[in-house]
């Protein structure tokens, strides 16, 4: 719509020239720039795009990348950045700035956030990822999350010191450029990590193998994925590729076709088929290999658990490629079984009991601690540790909770374990607090659990017991799991005095983007005052429910939250619904030292130039906060096609010999432009998007109807082309002389023009029809409908 009235202010402006400007001849003649205008425009354009691309930060550093795209990976590289210069412009040191991003008690509070590439606007947050800051991106460098619109993702986990950058597989397209902004902030300062990655096609391999070497290992079969290490002649590999490392080169398999496979999946090597051709992870696995988990001049050979047997051997292909040029390792794999170091106690099995107590702090996962049973097992079954290891894989070994039973026991954890309820009877998932299992290996056994990351909360202590059975031996487990109270001090004094009823008005504000990113605006000083509480105490509140937000006003029943906990989905008039419903989505933020409003915009239902408005009440503490929010989606509003019903009155003279009557067209009274922008297209496109005769809607099309008298559109064309033959009550017929035909219809897409005409003889003068025809375009599978009246009067 917007382009269309451009198009017709400049035509009129170009004929108010053209006819009250004769003085002047070349008034409507193209303007020449002259040197210094266009200088003045390149100026400004400079200007407008420096603002667009300013990062705001105080330091940038600028990096670039080649990723080899993937069609089943998530595989990348790793990026190493100038900490240096980061801990440098913050003030701390290196290890100081590793322990702020990790989050570590004490460290200094580096905070990881995200800068949409498209605006360079800052998107709370540090991670989305599973690093404790790192996100995911798509095709225009804006934040979005796993899934549909991801294309690359960033990982920085302190431990290591660098960036992992990998891809979302099958998202990449070879040339392809993604580049992203990770950043920081300490105190007021912000630094800020540019990262362009390109995206690369694996090359077909060409590569010749200019030498081999035969290796041969023995290893023992496994019930875990420990591997061995197979030593070769690094010197020589390095000395044939022409390369310092292997950190040149690529890593290669052998498929089944002989083709070379490039895509390692173990880190640096490949899982192999019992054939020992590189296969996948699984029920056909064999063997593995790796590099990097020895010493330098060391391959990982490893196993998948329990599918090698003594005696059996197996010959794979391990290499390497630079320079276009090929190493090959030739390894023989050779299945020892497996000699068991320990040997069993003395004496008869017995029954021995152990008291175990387990403590952890609570956490939002699965992490777990570990006690060591190993020595208790031995002696309690009279069995070495390998031996109980077999036990528990083929289930002689059994674990029971409570008391021993005739029933095999029904484990509801990792096998052999439980999840414990609160009181500490075995329950599943949904209804316990923590868990608890057996682990096991050729030399360990051992007790590990942790907390369920909802049920359970800080400060629970769940005790039960537990009865290993096993080669007519038992152990009793007096098992005492802790779940450690908060820790945590609080930096904070809570604001003297009562809660208080406080009122703020909150504005939110972003571009329209087709993902999820949010926006962001403190709320902590007001919740602080309104709840008389410290930052950390509204955290918690938050987490265990006892705070709670209303969208509308407060009731005495417990808020459905519909968008992040607690938050909400809202609609085009503010009111709370699902996500599919929902135009835009605020939610709460809250840390140990923050408090915020936070949303974005539906990539689906949000359209430019929205604004909602909604109220929300959090209540805590007696105290409450209404939030008065504005939610703007910048831009101007979309324009959508929309119906429209152009009438005509027309009247012709009864023949009774030929099929004569009158033209109406659009493009002489001007309709067509109306069509044009109800339609929001050019009249010049009208044409070439009209479906032939008889075709029904289709996506983008115009098709062409008739309009019967109870309003339903009938493509079933009757007359020439784009026409209908209609009887007298308005309806749809076919020609005929013997039937009630007295009209007809067709319309010519070459000018706009309809032919509006009646059947010789059947026609007197005074009689009166209406026909309708209608242009039924679709868009976004949406229907729009241009119809045309046609009023008719015999003369």
């Amino acid at each position: 719509m917007k382009k269309i009235n451009i198009l017709l202010i400049l035509s009129l402006i170009i004929t108010a020239g053209i006819f009250s400007c004769k003085d002047n001849e070349d008034f409507s003649g193209l303007h020449d720039l002259t040197d210094d205008e266009i200088a003045e425009i390149a100026r400004q354009d400079s200007i407008a795009q420096a603002q667009k691309e300013r990062i705001n930060a105080d330091l940038v550093l600028e990096y670039s990348m080649d990723i080899t795209i993937s069609g089943s990976l998530y595989e990348g590289g790793n990026l190493e950045i100038e900490l240096d210069k980061l801990a440098e412009k913050f003030g701390i040191t290196e290890a100081e700035l590793l322990a702020g991003i990790a989050g570590e008690s004490g460290a200094p509070e580096v905070k990881g956030f995200a800068i949409a590439g498209s605006t360079h606007a800052d998107i709370a947050g540090a991670s989305n990822t599973n690093a404790p800051w790192g996100h995911w991106w798509d095709r225009r460098g804006d934040l979005t999350a796993w899934g549909d619109s991801a294309m690359v993702f960033a990982e920085f986990y302190p431990e290591n010191g660098y960036f992992t950058v990998g891809q979302y597989p099958g998202h990449l397209a070879a040339g392809q450029q993604v580049t992203f902004i990770e950043a920081l902030k300490y105190n007021e300062i912000r630094v800020a990590v540019k990262i362009t990655v390109n995206a690369v096609a694996p090359g077909q391999i060409t590569a010749d193998v200019v030498s081999t070497q035969d290796l041969t290992i023995e290893v023992t079969a496994k019930s875990v994925y420990d591997p061995d290490p197979l030593t070769f002649d690094l010197a020589a590999v390095l000395n044939d590729l022409g390369i310092d490392s292997l950190t040149e080169a690529t890593f290669i398999g052998v498929n089944e076709d002989g083709s070379y496979a490039t895509e390692a999946v173990t880190g640096y090597g490949f899982w192999y088929d019992f054939n020992g051709f590189v296969g996948a992870w699984g029920d056909n696995a064999s063997v593995y290999t790796n590099y990097g988990e020895f010493e330098d001049n060391q391959i990982s050979i490893g196993q998948y658990p329990d599918h090698l047997a003594a005696d059996e051997t197996y010959t794979i292909k391990y290499g390497f490629m630079a320079n276009n040029k090929i190493v090959m390792l030739n390894i023989t794999i050779k299945v020892l079984g497996y000699v068991d170091p320990e040997t069993a106690p003395e004496g008869n099995p017995e029954a021995m009991t152990i008291d175990i107590e387990l403590s952890k702090p609570y956490s939002n996962d699965y992490a777990s601690v570990t006690a060591d049973i190993k020595e208790t097992f031995r002696q309690a079954f009279k069995m070495t540790t390998y031996q109980i290891h077999k036990a528990i894989g083929d289930g002689t070994f059994k674990l029971y909770q409570g008391a021993v039973s005739e029933e095999d026991p029904s484990y509801t954890a990792d096998v052999p374990g439980y999840w414990l309820k609160e009181d500490g009877t075995a329950g599943g998932w949904g209804e316990s607090v923590v868990w608890t299992s057996v682990g096991h290996s050729e030399t360990d056994l051992y007790l590990y659990g942790g907390n369920h990351p909802d049920n359970a909360t800080a400060g629970m202590t769940v005790t039960t017991t537990y009865i290993a059975t096993c080669n007519g031996g038992s152990a009793t487990i007096n098992l005492t799991f802790i779940v450690e109270g908060d820790n945590y001090i609080d930096p904070e004094t809570a604001p003297e005095g009562d809660p208080e009823n406080l009122t703020i008005d909150v504005t939110l504000s972003k571009p329209y983007s087709d993902d999820y990113a949010s926006v962001t605006a403190d709320v902590k000083e007001t919740l602080r005052q309104a709840f008389k509480m410290t930052t950390y105490q509204i955290h918690k509140a938050i987490q265990d429910g006892t705070l709670k937000l209303y969208q509308g006003s407060a009731s005495e029943v417990d808020p459905s939250y519909t968008a992040d906990v607690p938050g909400y989905w809202l609609n085009a008039d503010g009111t709370a619904v699902g996500w599919a419903e929902g135009v835009v989505w605020t939610s709460l933020g809250h840390s140990e030292s923050e408090l915020y409003l936070y949303g974005g915009n539906h990539p689906e239902n949000a359209t430019a130039g929205t604004t909602v408005t909604t109220t929300y009440v959090a209540v805590c503490n007696g105290g409450s906060a209404t939030i008065n929010l504005t939610f703007v989606i910048e831009g101007e509003a979309t324009p959508e096609p929309k119906d429209l019903t152009l009438t005509y009155n027309v009247s012709f003279a009864a023949d009774s010999v030929n099929y004569s009557g009158t033209t109406v067209s659009l493009s002489a009274n001007g309709d067509i432009d109306k069509v044009a922008e109800a339609l929001l297209m050019e009249s010049s496109a009208i044409e070439a998007a009209l479906l032939a005769a008889k075709e029904t809607p289709q996506e983008g099309k115009i098709a062409f109807a008739a309009v019967e008298p109870g309003g339903s559109l009938n493509y079933n064309t009757t007359a020439n082309g784009l026409g209908f033959w209609f009887d007298s009550t308005g309806a749809v017929i076919g020609w005929g002389s013997d039937n009630d035909s007295k009209l007809f219809s067709e319309f010519s897409s070459a000018d706009f023009t309809f032919s509006i005409g009646q059947f010789p003889g059947k026609s007197s003068a005074g009689d009166t029809y209406t026909v309708k025809e209608a242009f039924v375009y679709t868009k976004d599978g949406v229907e729009y409908q241009v119809t045309f009246v046609f009023n008719v009067t015999i003369n």
